[in-house]
Protein backbone atom coordinates (compact mmCIF):
# COMPACT_ATOMS: atom_id res chain seq x y z
CA UNK A 1 0.00 0.00 0.00
CA UNK A 2 0.95 3.71 -0.67
CA UNK A 3 -0.03 7.04 -0.09
CA UNK A 4 -3.66 7.54 1.28
CA UNK A 5 -4.40 3.76 1.12
CA UNK A 6 -1.69 3.26 3.57
CA UNK A 7 -2.69 6.00 5.87
CA UNK A 8 -5.67 4.63 6.35
CA UNK A 9 -4.84 1.68 6.85
CA UNK A 10 -2.07 2.69 9.23
CA UNK A 11 -4.82 4.65 10.99
CA UNK A 12 -7.20 1.51 11.23
CA UNK A 13 -4.05 -1.14 12.79
CA UNK A 14 -1.93 1.18 14.97
CA UNK A 15 -2.58 3.36 17.92
CA UNK A 16 -1.21 6.02 19.96
CA UNK A 17 0.43 5.49 23.01
CA UNK A 18 2.40 6.86 25.91
CA UNK A 19 5.22 5.60 27.42
CA UNK A 20 5.72 7.26 30.90
CA UNK A 21 9.11 8.97 31.52
CA UNK A 22 8.62 9.66 34.97
CA UNK A 23 9.45 7.19 37.90
CA UNK A 24 6.08 7.86 39.32
CA UNK A 25 2.80 9.14 37.76
CA UNK A 26 -0.89 9.23 39.35
CA UNK A 27 -3.27 8.24 36.73
CA UNK A 28 -6.08 10.79 37.74
CA UNK A 29 -9.63 10.50 37.76
CA UNK A 30 -9.95 14.06 35.47
CA UNK A 31 -8.17 16.65 34.07
CA UNK A 32 -6.98 18.10 37.17
CA UNK A 33 -4.47 18.18 39.54
CA UNK A 34 -6.96 18.63 42.18
CA UNK A 35 -8.58 15.47 41.13
CA UNK A 36 -8.67 11.98 42.55
CA UNK A 37 -6.61 9.15 41.35
CA UNK A 38 -6.84 5.50 40.40
CA UNK A 39 -3.30 4.78 40.76
CA UNK A 40 0.36 4.64 39.96
CA UNK A 41 2.18 3.95 36.64
CA UNK A 42 6.27 3.82 36.44
CA UNK A 43 8.57 4.92 33.95
CA UNK A 44 8.73 2.51 31.08
CA UNK A 45 5.28 1.42 30.83
CA UNK A 46 3.46 2.14 27.76
CA UNK A 47 -0.27 2.84 27.61
CA UNK A 48 -2.69 3.47 24.85
CA UNK A 49 -4.25 6.69 24.42
CA UNK A 50 -7.54 7.59 24.47
CA UNK A 51 -7.23 11.15 23.58
CA UNK A 52 -5.34 14.29 23.87
CA UNK A 53 -6.73 17.29 25.96
CA UNK A 54 -4.43 19.79 26.12
CA UNK A 55 -1.76 19.28 28.76
CA UNK A 56 -3.49 15.79 29.60
CA UNK A 57 -3.60 12.93 27.77
CA UNK A 58 -6.36 10.32 28.36
CA UNK A 59 -5.40 6.72 28.68
CA UNK A 60 -6.97 3.09 28.83
CA UNK A 61 -5.72 2.62 32.69
CA UNK A 62 -6.93 -0.87 33.89
CA UNK A 63 -10.47 -0.50 31.96
CA UNK A 64 -11.18 2.99 32.56
CA UNK A 65 -9.83 6.35 31.32
CA UNK A 66 -7.14 7.49 33.44
CA UNK A 67 -5.76 11.36 33.06
CA UNK A 68 -2.22 11.86 33.17
CA UNK A 69 0.24 14.91 32.69
CA UNK A 70 1.45 14.83 29.18
CA UNK A 71 4.76 16.34 30.39
CA UNK A 72 5.67 13.21 31.81
CA UNK A 73 5.24 10.92 28.79
CA UNK A 74 6.48 10.56 25.32
CA UNK A 75 3.70 9.79 22.79
CA UNK A 76 4.45 7.69 19.34
CA UNK A 77 2.13 6.58 17.18
CA UNK A 78 2.84 3.08 16.65
CA UNK A 79 2.17 0.39 13.64
CA UNK A 80 2.33 -3.62 14.59
CA UNK A 81 5.02 -4.99 12.49
CA UNK A 82 4.85 -8.18 10.39
CA UNK A 83 6.29 -11.21 11.02
CA UNK A 84 7.72 -14.28 8.51
CA UNK A 85 6.50 -17.48 9.95
CA UNK A 86 10.37 -18.24 10.95
CA UNK A 87 9.92 -15.19 13.47
CA UNK A 88 6.15 -16.38 14.46
CA UNK A 89 8.18 -20.06 15.56
CA UNK A 90 11.06 -18.40 17.22
CA UNK A 91 9.08 -15.78 19.68
CA UNK A 92 6.14 -18.93 20.11
CA UNK A 93 9.09 -20.99 20.70
CA UNK A 94 10.69 -18.81 23.31
CA UNK A 95 7.25 -18.12 25.03
CA UNK A 96 6.68 -21.27 25.73
CA UNK A 97 10.55 -21.93 27.23
CA UNK A 98 9.63 -18.87 29.42
CA UNK A 99 6.69 -20.16 30.32
CA UNK A 100 7.58 -23.71 31.52
CA UNK A 101 10.49 -22.04 33.28
CA UNK A 102 7.98 -19.81 35.22
CA UNK A 103 5.84 -22.99 36.17
CA UNK A 104 9.33 -24.55 37.35
CA UNK A 105 9.75 -21.80 39.74
CA UNK A 106 6.41 -21.97 40.99
CA UNK A 107 6.52 -25.37 41.53
CA UNK A 108 10.29 -24.88 43.66
CA UNK A 109 8.64 -22.24 45.40
CA UNK A 110 5.32 -24.33 46.29
CA UNK A 111 7.48 -27.17 47.17
CA UNK A 112 10.15 -25.73 49.38
CA UNK A 113 7.51 -23.59 51.37
CA UNK A 114 4.43 -25.56 51.39
CA UNK A 115 4.54 -28.41 53.66
CA UNK A 116 4.50 -30.79 50.31
CA UNK A 117 6.11 -34.61 50.90
CA UNK A 118 7.48 -36.38 48.53
CA UNK A 119 4.85 -39.01 48.36
CA UNK A 120 2.33 -36.09 47.90
CA UNK A 121 4.54 -34.99 44.90
CA UNK A 122 5.18 -38.15 43.45
CA UNK A 123 1.34 -38.68 43.75
CA UNK A 124 0.53 -35.12 41.82
CA UNK A 125 2.44 -36.30 39.26
CA UNK A 126 1.67 -39.71 39.14
CA UNK A 127 -2.24 -38.49 39.04
CA UNK A 128 -1.55 -35.82 35.84
CA UNK A 129 0.27 -38.89 33.94
CA UNK A 130 -1.78 -41.66 34.54
CA UNK A 131 -4.74 -40.07 37.03
CA UNK A 132 -7.01 -42.58 34.19
CA UNK A 133 -5.07 -45.33 34.05
CA UNK A 134 -5.65 -48.60 36.47
CA UNK A 135 -3.91 -48.16 39.91
CA UNK A 136 -1.00 -51.03 37.89
CA UNK A 137 -0.06 -48.45 35.77
CA UNK A 138 -0.22 -45.35 38.09
CA UNK A 139 2.07 -47.39 40.38
CA UNK A 140 4.45 -47.91 37.24
CA UNK A 141 4.64 -44.24 36.04
CA UNK A 142 6.06 -43.64 40.28
CA UNK A 143 8.55 -46.30 39.83
CA UNK A 144 9.68 -44.74 36.73
CA UNK A 145 10.44 -41.78 38.51
CA UNK A 146 11.91 -43.97 41.33
CA UNK A 147 14.25 -45.81 38.81
CA UNK A 148 15.40 -42.11 37.76
CA UNK A 149 15.99 -41.39 41.16
CA UNK A 150 18.10 -44.29 41.79
CA UNK A 151 20.31 -44.24 38.42
CA UNK A 152 23.37 -42.04 37.74
CA UNK A 153 22.02 -40.46 34.71
CA UNK A 154 19.38 -38.47 36.35
CA UNK A 155 18.95 -36.09 39.80
CA UNK A 156 19.03 -37.88 42.92
CA UNK A 157 15.95 -36.69 43.98
CA UNK A 158 12.05 -37.22 43.70
CA UNK A 159 11.72 -33.28 43.21
CA UNK A 160 15.10 -33.00 40.61
CA UNK A 161 13.79 -35.70 38.34
CA UNK A 162 10.46 -34.19 38.18
CA UNK A 163 11.46 -30.70 37.47
CA UNK A 164 14.27 -31.89 35.03
CA UNK A 165 13.91 -29.42 31.91
CA UNK A 166 11.49 -31.14 29.31
CA UNK A 167 11.22 -34.27 31.27
CA UNK A 168 7.50 -34.24 33.08
CA UNK A 169 5.71 -32.38 30.66
CA UNK A 170 3.27 -31.84 34.06
CA UNK A 171 5.62 -29.63 35.49
CA UNK A 172 6.58 -26.93 33.09
CA UNK A 173 2.62 -26.24 32.00
CA UNK A 174 1.28 -25.71 35.83
CA UNK A 175 -0.77 -28.61 35.94
CA UNK A 176 1.42 -30.12 38.64
CA UNK A 177 1.24 -27.43 40.40
CA UNK A 178 -2.77 -26.87 40.53
CA UNK A 179 -2.97 -30.40 41.52
CA UNK A 180 -0.25 -30.07 44.59
CA UNK A 181 -2.85 -26.94 45.34
CA UNK A 182 -6.42 -28.98 44.34
CA UNK A 183 -5.23 -32.47 46.33
CA UNK A 184 -4.21 -35.80 44.91
CA UNK A 185 -6.28 -38.80 45.15
CA UNK A 186 -5.79 -41.49 47.70
CA UNK A 187 -4.81 -44.20 45.11
CA UNK A 188 -2.44 -42.06 43.57
CA UNK A 189 -1.13 -41.37 46.98
CA UNK A 190 -0.75 -44.90 47.63
CA UNK A 191 1.06 -46.09 44.46
CA UNK A 192 3.08 -42.96 45.43
CA UNK A 193 4.25 -44.48 48.38
CA UNK A 194 4.74 -48.24 46.79
CA UNK A 195 7.00 -46.76 44.36
CA UNK A 196 8.57 -45.36 47.06
CA UNK A 197 9.12 -47.65 49.08
CA UNK A 198 10.72 -49.48 46.43
CA UNK A 199 7.83 -51.74 44.29
CA UNK A 200 8.15 -51.57 40.81
CA UNK A 201 6.54 -53.61 37.90
CA UNK A 202 8.34 -52.10 35.55
CA UNK A 203 11.71 -53.13 35.82
CA UNK A 204 14.44 -50.64 35.45
CA UNK A 205 11.97 -49.00 33.16
CA UNK A 206 12.81 -45.13 33.24
CA UNK A 207 10.65 -44.02 30.25
CA UNK A 208 7.23 -44.63 29.55
CA UNK A 209 4.64 -43.03 26.75
CA UNK A 210 1.33 -43.67 24.95
CA UNK A 211 0.93 -47.48 23.69
CA UNK A 212 1.89 -48.01 20.19
CA UNK A 213 5.18 -45.50 19.83
CA UNK A 214 7.64 -47.69 21.79
CA UNK A 215 8.46 -51.52 22.65
CA UNK A 216 8.05 -52.39 25.96
CA UNK A 217 5.85 -53.53 28.97
CA UNK A 218 2.35 -52.46 28.33
CA UNK A 219 0.13 -51.37 30.96
CA UNK A 220 -3.11 -49.59 30.63
CA UNK A 221 -2.56 -46.92 27.88
CA UNK A 222 1.10 -46.45 28.39
CA UNK A 223 4.37 -48.38 27.68
CA UNK A 224 7.60 -48.24 29.61
CA UNK A 225 10.91 -49.16 28.69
Amino acid sequence: MFGNEAEAEAESVGSLQATVVADSLRVRKEASTESGIYGLVARGEVYEIIEEAGEWVVIDFEDVNGYINSNYVEIEFRIDTGETMEQIEEREAAERAAAREANRIQLYETYVSSDISEVQLLGALIQCEAGNQPYEGKVAVGAVVMNRVRSGAYPDTIYGVISASGQFSPAGNGALNRRLQNGVSDSCLQAAQEAINGYSNVGDATHFRRVGVHEGIEIGGHVFW
